[in-house]
């Protein structure tokens, strides 16, 4: 695996925890309205 690989993987992964945090805000923010 070359470094290229390394960060583009290392990138989705942060991509993905993000999402989930956003989606997570989402809903605590929906269900308080």
């Amino acid at each position: 695996m070359n470094k290229l690989e390394q960060t583009t993987q290392e990138l989705l992964k942060v991509g993905y925890t993000l999402e989930e945090i956003i989606e997570q805000t989402i809903m605590q923010h929906g269900t308080a309205n």
